[in-house]
């Protein structure tokens, strides 16, 4: 028993070494592995995720598949932000944003390990997000979901119960 935690605390170590030396370093966009679609509205909490500084760090790229009645959303959003119009409730937008060919995404969607759909009532930062991209790739992971609290010792936090998504290539190329 003890070999077993030893050898689960060197593993620990060792994707902790990584994840530390991988947020050090500048991230092309052609090399970010994960596409976050976010549905959004005019109140929508995505602005608190990016962070302008820290930008050319960011591991994954967003979309945002826009459903309110504003002529000109999110005006202020960084150049590699993406956007298109969906009217209508959450699944039947992702649904109609995905099946659009005219949709541009930051890059085509084949080149992205993962998808990932939160909500837009998610408070978190650039580096939470980041934080989980990590976790997802240092694992494999083909399906997952971050863990988020209604408390402020989290770096996750959502106003309502909501479910965020993250699908493999695995799982979305069936």
């Amino acid at each position: 028993m003890i070999d077993r935690v030893s050898a689960i605390r060197r593993r620990i170590r060792r994707l902790i070494y990584r994840a530390r030396r991988w947020r050090r370093q500048t991230v092309s966009p052609d090399l970010r592995r994960c596409l976050v679609v976010l549905r959004a509205g005019d109140q929508s909490l995505h602005p608190a995720w990016l962070d302008a500084r820290d930008q050319p760090r960011r591991l994954w790229d967003l979309h945002l598949s826009y459903f309110g009645p504003s002529d000109d959303p999110f005006p202020d959003r960084p150049a590699d932000v993406t956007l298109s119009r969906e009217p209508g409730p959450k699944l039947i937008g992702l649904a109609d944003c995905f099946d659009n060919p005219s949709t541009r995404f930051p890059r085509p969607l084949e080149s992205y390990d993962w998808i990932w759909l939160p909500d837009d009532d998610m408070l978190m930062d650039q580096h939470n997000i980041d934080a989980f991209v990590r976790l997802v790739a240092a694992y494999d992971l083909d399906l997952a979901q971050p863990h988020w609290t209604n408390d402020r010792t989290s770096g996750i936090r959502s106003r309502g119960d909501m479910a965020a998504r993250c699908f493999g290539s695995r799982i979305s190329s069936r």
